[in-house]
């Protein structure tokens, strides 16, 4: 009741704005708000990373989702969950798993009956686009299974027997993809059993007693850091906040301006933001889109923009801008005016 109550000061007045935007008025276009649904064969991805998909380049941008281009939860996710549902008991390990899964047929969205079905009967689902965003709770469910599945090895109720198995057969597999996989796919498979490998090997020394606990858990916890950020280290950019406050030549120019006015973007220039090809840096890509004025970084600067950008937005507003869009130049109409 607290939590509602504390919501409440988002969630009515969401509510009512719900009624005036375009997502009301687009309730009945299903391949519109299934759009970006989460592909059932991505779903080995969580465990291997860029398996399943390699392509990402501006051909592929509307056909494949691209709300989360990244699934990876580590190599001891599938392990370390699987103990939890074997060694904890509990309705919160039951609840979560099945949270989970439930949550991840719904990010399959458009890939499976299910989703139809929830999107017709249950409220407000109507409303949502991407349902690729539901992986959220998935992910959440794996790191809260991981972390109990841990637990079960530090208090030894995993049996090391098992695990010595499991550990032999990776090893196997190992060997094979470093004799035979020479894909980009292959590799990242061979990433995934070494980590695996390693990690297993630091859990069966914890369960012998072999080491001390606080070893074990400095190495095995740095193995985790260390498999999360080198999968994908060109993604895990920091950028200076200055470049961001920065300004280009065409902020530059409409700051000269002293009166009160407000700029528009065409839809031609806004589709180009989307894969910048000329930019080698990221913080190139910034520059450009900066200069090329992207919703909402002007606001930084003090410019106003005419449309900008938001997630939902009302409908009568996107009807009039959607008239200037079809114009053949936004001098060719009266409505700006």
């Amino acid at each position: 009741i607290i939590g509602a109550l504390v919501a409440s000061i988002q969630m009515i007045p969401f509510l009512e704005l719900v009624k005036f935007t375009d997502r009301a008025r687009c309730a009945g276009l299903y391949d519109y708000l299934t759009l970006w649904s989460f592909h059932p064969k991505d779903t080995i991805d969580f465990l291997i990373p860029f398996f399943a998909r390699l392509d990402f380049s501006n051909t592929s941008y509307w056909k494949e989702q691209n709300w989360v281009v990244f699934v990876y939860t580590g190599a001891f996710s599938l392990l370390l969950a699987g103990a939890a549902l074997i060694f904890r008991k509990g309705w919160r390990v039951k609840f979560l798993f099945f949270a989970g899964i439930l949550y991840l047929f719904i990010a399959y969205g458009r890939h499976t009956p299910f989703y139809h079905a929830i999107f017709k009967f249950v409220p407000g689902f109507q409303l949502v686009r991407y349902p690729v965003r539901f992986l959220y709770v998935t992910t959440f469910a794996i790191a809260m299974l991981s972390g109990w599945g841990y637990d079960a090895f530090r208090e030894r109720r995993a049996r090391g027997g098992v695990l010595l198995f499991v550990l032999f057969m990776a090893s196997l597999a190992l060997a094979a993809v470093h004799l035979y996989g020479a894909s980009i796919a292959m590799t990242n498979l061979g990433r995934f059993l070494g980590f695996f490998v390693s990690g297993g090997f630091i859990l069966y020394l914890g369960l012998k007693g072999k080491l001390r606990q606080a070893f074990i858990d400095t190495a095995f916890i740095s193995l985790v850091v260390v498999d999360i950020f080198t999968v994908i280290p060109d993604r895990s950019i920091a950028l200076n906040t200055a470049i961001f406050h920065r300004a280009t030549p065409n902020i530059e120019y409409l700051k000269r301006d002293g009166s009160l006015f407000r700029f528009l973007v065409s839809p031609k220039t806004k589709d180009k933001n989307v894969f910048l090809d000329e930019a080698k840096r990221y913080e190139d890509g910034i520059e450009i889109m900066k200069d090329r004025l992207i919703p909402d970084l002007p606001m930084l600067h003090g410019l106003y923009d005419a449309y900008g950008y938001d997630s939902i937005e009302l409908a009568r507003n996107a009807e009039l801008m959607g008239s200037v869009f079809a114009s053949k130049s936004a001098g060719s109409t009266t409505i700006l005016n």
